[in-house]
């Protein structure tokens, strides 16, 4: 590529044509494509080469190039580049001299981009199936592209490739040039495919749907350039049968006159009465004579036919119409027949005379005139001459007639025009076919291959994309096979491991759950036993500070009375603390334990208890219907009672007021109770449900901290949880849930 672009641009400097254009019936190669090879040339070698900059710097330059030519086709522009570094002077005569053919254009712009896809390899970046498969494509479209331009040439169908009107074809040494440069990006890729693996090439199917689309496409180009050429060759043939037909009927129409002038010559007595039956007879044979008349050699209308309407015309001098008398003289003079142009007729419209000379005895003896109405003389001339044509006849530029039914829109594309020189005056005639006859024209054949070919492809494509899977699933199966191997073979080994591990954890695990169980239940023996053994010192502890505090009270001083009341109060407080610790220690819900109980009884019986303390408290208690449930009822009868206690405790009104219900969701029961005493910030309800946790000193609120966890453990112990929701000072409703057993029924107290 390098050295025919080099070649090239040398030719072009030293001016040697037959370098530019190798073949006689080809096209030069453009200066600027022989720029654009070498261009790509030395892109190319610094892919090789490693050297990124110059890859990037050569891309860059063909692809604004080839870019800006493209534009120039697209918008209908000129930028000036065509002619930029050298002047065109061996096609001058093309629409764009200097500028590269649209497919050159194309496949320029694909190839720069391959370029610099491929330059990223020269970056370092890792090679990925993606981007091999993006050069095979521009690969692949610019080899397809050089080899249909030899192909077609080959054939004779180069200007097809040219796509029509639009431009040049592309030249022979471009083609070459373009089939090498297209194969060295495909071998890059196919190079790189080693690295990647050909079966990780992704984009396979879409460089076969590439090159079967680029071929399709330029054959049916090629095609329909075929049939427009066709198209075009029957039209011409229809303008000459036109033509002919025009010059043979206007001939035979002079040939009646120059029989009706020989007739006049040979027969000096003719009587006027058979010239004009014989004129008559003329006009009836031959449509589109207005009027025949003899003028005689001074220029006057001796006689006329048809004489109806034309009586004042007998008689008549015709010098006062300057195109008749110039006519008149050129027949004197060539003593040869003569057509004028367009003039007025005398009876009016638009038309043209005929004059024939007669010569008696050697003697110019006037002129025997046929006058023709343009519009009624073509119309019976061409009334069943080119059917399915639309037909326009003109002198200079005035229009004499037309056939124009519809298709005037195709008279730019398909019109082919005609001069017919008669006699001294010319003619055009125009000529296209209709909608109806190009449809009876138009070969379906380029359709059929076009769809052909479509076809084709896309079953190749499939054919390919199914063997390229094929094979990247063998190639998987293989790979996952040797990884199954070696993995299963690591597992083994593994799971050798694991069973030594998991047999040496098990011990250790039963050893420590041993252990730990031991601890625990030793733990909990000793809280238990510690509990119960301080409740008897503490239970004389109080006994005797009472009796302190009932023998002496008032006999000491002040500081005494005080000690004793604190000493009285702590150990009382002692005391429910160590009954509330025994509580939650014997706490073990077991199935035996339960049984269908009704929360209704349990509340009443709660109630019961708490009697004297709502009557002390003025206290409201409410509740809905609750439901029968399968649990303990005593435990469920210290969670109402610890709630209630609660409400009553934290108050802050005279009279408190709680309120409990119960509510079905879903599997379970949700058994609420409200108060409308001081509330909780809502910060604080996770921290509430912790052993011994107070938010308030025991001075204001009595209490030992251990009723919402014994509560909540309880809760727990049924399957269900317990919350609170609460804002400080509007009150707080306790909730907690109890699952629904399947050996329990919903009823409602």
């Amino acid at each position: 590529m390098t050295m025919l672009g080099s070649l090239v641009l040398v030719a072009w400097h030293l001016g040697i044509p037959s370098l530019i254009r190798i073949l006689p019936n080809d096209s030069v190669v453009a200066y600027n494509t022989a720029l654009c090879f070498l261009w790509m040339g030395a892109g190319l070698y610094a892919v090789a080469a490693k050297r990124p900059w110059l890859t990037t710097v050569s891309g860059v330059l063909v692809l604004v190039l080839s870019s800006l030519t493209l534009g120039e086709y697209l918008f209908g522009l000129d930028l000036g580049i065509d002619q930029a570094l050298m002047r065109d002077d061996i096609e001058a005569y093309v629409m764009f001299p200097g500028r590269m053919a649209l497919a050159t254009t194309i496949a320029f712009l694909l190839s720069s981009l391959g370029l610099l896809w491929m330059n990223r390899d020269a970056l370092g970046t890792a090679v990925s199936p993606r981007r091999a498969g993006v050069v095979a494509l521009t690969g692949t479209v610019v080899v397809v592209l050089g080899v249909m331009t030899i192909l077609l040439f080959l054939t004779g169908m180069q200007v097809s490739y040219g796509w029509g009107k639009l431009d040049r074809s592309m030249a022979m040494p471009t083609a070459v040039g373009f089939v090498m440069l297209g194969v060295g990006l495909v071998s890059w890729s196919w190079q790189q495919s080693r690295v990647v693996r050909a079966s990780e090439i992704y984009g396979l199917p879409f460089v076969v749907v590439a090159g079967g689309l680029t071929v399709t496409l330029l054959l049916w180009q090629a095609l329909v350039v075929q049939a427009h050429r066709g198209l075009e060759t029957i039209i011409a043939s229809t303008v000459a049968h036109v033509e002919s037909e025009i010059r043979a009927r206007m001939e035979a129409r002079m040939l009646t006159l120059a029989r009706m002038a020989a007739r006049q010559e040979r027969w000096a007595a003719l009587s006027q009465e058979d010239w004009i039956a014989d004129a008559e007879s003329i006009m009836r044979d031959f449509p589109g004579f207005q009027a025949i008349a003899w003028i005689d050699s001074t220029l006057h209308v001796r006689w006329i036919a048809p004489l109806d309407g034309n009586e004042a015309l007998v008689g008549r001098e015709i010098t006062a119409e300057p195109q008749r008398r110039t006519l008149f003289e050129t027949v004197r003079e060539t003593r040869a027949a003569a057509v004028s142009g367009t003039i007025n007729l005398v009876q009016g419209g638009r038309g043209f005379v005929m004059y024939l000379p007669i010569s008696g005895g050697g003697n110019f003896a006037g002129v025997v005139s046929g006058g023709f109405h343009a519009e009624v003389l073509f119309a019976a001339i061409l009334q069943e001459i080119a059917p399915g044509y639309a037909l326009v006849v003109m002198n200079a530029h005035e229009e004499l007639y037309q056939r124009v039914s519809a298709g005037e829109d195709l008279e730019a594309e398909w019109g082919q025009t005609t001069k017919i020189e008669f006699a001294g005056t010319q003619w055009q005639v125009r000529v296209w076919p209709l909608p109806t006859t190009l449809a009876r024209q138009h070969s379906r054949v380029t359709n059929w291959a076009l769809g052909l070919g479509l076809l084709v492809t896309a079953l190749f494509s499939i054919v390919v994309a199914l063997a390229q899977e094929r094979h990247v699933r063998a190639r998987t199966m293989e790979l996952t096979s040797q990884e199954l191997f070696r993995e299963n073979a690591r597992r083994q080994e593994a799971e050798t491991a694991v069973r030594t591990l998991n047999m040496e954890l098990d011990r250790r695990v039963r050893e420590q759950t041993a252990a730990l169980t031991r601890a625990n239940d030793d733990l909990r023996q000793l809280a238990y036993v510690s509990a119960h053994d301080l409740q008897e010192p503490v239970r004389m502890v109080s006994t005797y500070t009472q009796l302190l505090a009932r023998r002496y009270q008032g006999q000491l001083d002040e500081e005494a009375d005080r000690i004793i009341s604190q000493t009285v109060a702590g150990t009382t407080r002692m005391q429910s603390l160590l009954t509330d610790v025994l509580a939650y220690l014997q706490l073990n819900i077991g199935e035996h334990d339960r049984s269908a109980v009704s929360c209704e009884e349990i509340l009443a019986t709660v109630l019961s208890d708490l009697h004297p303390e709502i009557t002390a408290t003025s206290a409201v208690i409410t509740h809905d219907p609750l439901p029968t449930v399968q649990g303990s009822g005593r435990h469920l009868a210290l969670v109402f009672r610890h709630l209630i206690e609660n409400a009553l405790t934290f108050c802050q009104a005279a009279s408190p007021r709680v309120h409990v219900w119960a509510q079905q969701r879903g599997e379970t029961w949700v058994v609420a109770v409200r108060d409308h005493g001081i509330g909780i910030e809502p910060r604080y309800a996770e921290r509430i449900f912790l052993m011994f946790e107070r938010l308030h000193p025991q001075a204001d609120y009595p209490g030992t901290g251990m009723g919402l966890t014994l509560c909540k453990k309880i809760v727990e112990r049924h399957g269900g949880e317990m919350w609170v929701e609460s804002q400080f000072g509007e009150g707080a409703t306790f909730y907690f849930t109890i699952p629904l057993l399947s050996m329990s029924r919903i009823a409602l107290g």
